[in-house]
């Protein structure tokens, strides 16, 4: 696709998703183009910001993340600011029972708070030996790295944290994940979109969605959120497993509504089934 309609997809997606939610509002309570912003600035990304990255997707573990983005003002000061001295001076049962008062809770609430404080010390631990969680979160591919944080026998074990929760919390702090969503691989693949071509692998597939971000002329993790935007139940419900066509500003651009089309067509020219 040559940059002039990658830019006009781009401008029919926020349309599309415009009608619905704030779409600038939206992509800065998700936070995850800021981080890799900062990220690619170089900047430095204080210990507490990871705290907040670990605690914000340990919260996201299987419920929806929109509403924690709608009480992160409120999450904000339940924890402190997300600082290390403040956090392991905190009961875990009241910082629980604080965030179950915003809804922003889940069935793993209590045993996450009581995480904290260790992953603290295995925190303060990685920068003792790499100098800062920068340098960590930096030394090998995001899977590599989550899986760190993530296995039971690893020196870096974070408590409460799974591969799933890594991988958040590593884009939290501004780390591309090396794959894509389902939302996105199936609004972008052969079916729909047409960025990809169905059957490539987790990176090849990131990387040709992350080329068309740049013909867009937008950041590529900007692009991730709101094709995910698209598909997800909380923010755009248009293109789920049966998507909502005529909702969507898309049409000339995607494949699925000619392919309807084609099918209905074809049912309508069918004679009718008569009875022996």
């Amino acid at each position: 696709m040559d940059p002039r309609s990658a830019r006009r997809l781009i401008r029919r997606l926020r349309s599309t998703l415009g009608r619905r939610v704030g779409v600038d509002t939206e992509l800065s309570a998700i936070g995850q183009v800021e981080a890799c912003q900062r990220r690619e600035r170089r900047e430095l990304i204080p210990l507490s910001d990871h705290l907040r990255a670990m605690i914000l997707a340990m919260l996201g573990a299987n419920r929806p993340w929109r509403t924690l983005a709608r009480s992160m003002g409120q999450l904000e000061l339940v924890f402190g600011c997300f600082k290390p001295d403040y956090l392991v001076r905190m009961a875990p049962r009241q910082l629980a029972a604080e965030v179950d008062l915003l809804g922003c809770g889940n069935g793993r609430t209590r045993l996450q708070m009581e995480a904290i404080e260790p992953n603290i010390e295995t925190m303060r631990l990685i920068e003792s030996e790499f100098g800062c969680l920068d340098q960590f979160v930096e030394r090998g591919k995001p899977e590599a790295i989550a899986q760190l944080l993530s296995r039971p026998r690893s020196r870096y074990k974070l408590l409460e944290v799974g591969p799933a929760i890594a991988r958040e919390y590593l884009k939290l702090v501004g780390v591309r994940a090396g794959r894509i969503s389902g939302h996105v691989r199936r609004i972008a693949g052969p079916e729909r979109l047409g960025l990809l071509e169905g059957r490539e692998a987790d990176t090849t597939a990131a990387v040709k969605v992350w080329s068309f971000a740049e013909q867009a002329g937008v950041h590529p993790v900007a692009l991730d959120n709101l094709l995910r935007m698209l598909g997800s139940t909380e923010y755009g419900e248009i293109c789920g497993a049966v998507p909502r066509c005529e909702s969507c500003d898309l049409a000339p651009d995607c494949r699925f509504p000619r392919r309807r089309g084609k099918a209905q067509q074809s049912t309508r020219g069918k004679s009718p089934a008569r009875c022996p």
